[in-house]
């Protein structure tokens, strides 16, 4: 296929009615949207090769998005399907894409409902990811004040606290204000994992074991796929030397996390206390070679950022 201003052109000029794909993606790339995108659809809707339906799909939803038709777009990129997972330009375009789509409906957001405490929401969220982080908390407090059991709002002013720098008796401080923010949030939601985690993560670092393996618990229990708490209940059952009953947790743990060596080392550890050696071998193998391959990827992150890849 050819090369053009708005990359290859489809190998196949299949016709659609009156207009080929050619001419569809013509119309496209010259500013001609209103006219391009029944085509494209048509296009889309028919059988293409890969190449076509890249090509058709991306082009729809550049038009789309530049003709303000957000539910088209995202229809476009959906006609993409998983074919394209490992694609470079693809992957591109969606990170574009999805940050525009972004940027448009939180747009709307706050010119359409500007006093609503999604819109204060938003704009607390927005100041976080700038680190403002006083700001973002008296932000959230003025959510809490129009919906005072707005879930999720009182987690959100306790991390807020633990991100915060300062000396250490800044920090302890602020971490007692951050424990009260995620009491008040279970007092609203009991149900939720992450501040039930924290607590539980507070209780097992002061040594209140039983306290954190019952957060743990209830932790795993209101979210299943938690990897980090299941990794903390069997921590905490070790340390309370119930090895046999933290060997569930961290097995668990490593199922949901293969990647993160803690896990690993912490079921060798279960399984060398509860006298199953071979396991405790095996683990211990695996441990070591999550170790490698962690070490393996920061090398080559490094490289890549310093520009020093070699060719292949």
């Amino acid at each position: 296929a050819a090369q053009g201003p708005a990359g290859p052109k489809p190998a196949t000029g299949a016709r659609l009615g009156a207009v080929s794909l050619s001419a569809a993606l013509r119309m496209a790339e010259t500013g001609h949207c209103p006219e391009a995108l029944a085509p494209l659809k048509k296009a889309l809707a028919g059988q293409l090769t890969p190449a076509d339906r890249k090509f058709a799909a991306l082009a729809g939803a550049r038009c789309a998005m530049a003709l303000d038709r957000t539910g088209d777009a995202i229809r476009f990129v959906e006609s993409l399907g998983d074919a394209f997972q490992s694609d470079p330009e693809v992957l591109y375009f969606k990170t574009h894409f999805f940050s525009d789509l972004s940027v448009r409906t939180s747009r709307d957001l706050l010119l359409r409902a500007p006093g609503s405490v999604q819109a204060r929401q938003l704009n607390a969220e927005a100041l976080e990811t700038q680190e403002k982080w006083e700001e973002a908390a008296a932000e959230y407090r003025k959510v809490l004040a129009l919906e005072p059991s707005r879930e999720g709002i009182h987690y959100l002013i306790g991390r807020i606290l633990l991100s915060q720098p300062g000396s250490q008796q800044e920090r302890d401080a602020l971490r007692q204000q951050a424990k009260k923010e995620f009491e008040a949030e279970i007092a609203v939601n009991e149900r939720h994992p992450g501040a039930q985690f924290i607590l539980a993560e507070f209780a097992r670092d002061e040594g209140r074991l039983d306290e954190a393996v019952e957060r743990f618990q209830k932790t795993v229990t209101y979210d299943a796929g938690f990897g980090h708490a299941w990794l903390g209940l069997g921590r905490s059952l070790l340390a309370q030397d119930k090895a046999g009953d933290a060997i569930p947790a961290l097995e668990r743990a490593v199922q949901l996390m293969p990647d993160v060596a803690e896990a690993h080392y912490q079921l060798a550890l279960a399984y060398k206390r509860a006298g199953r050696q071979a396991d405790f071998q095996r683990e211990s193998a695996r441990h070591r070679e999550t170790l490698r391959k962690v070490e393996k990827e920061r090398l080559a992150l490094k490289e890549s950022l310093l520009g020093t890849d070699k060719p292949q």
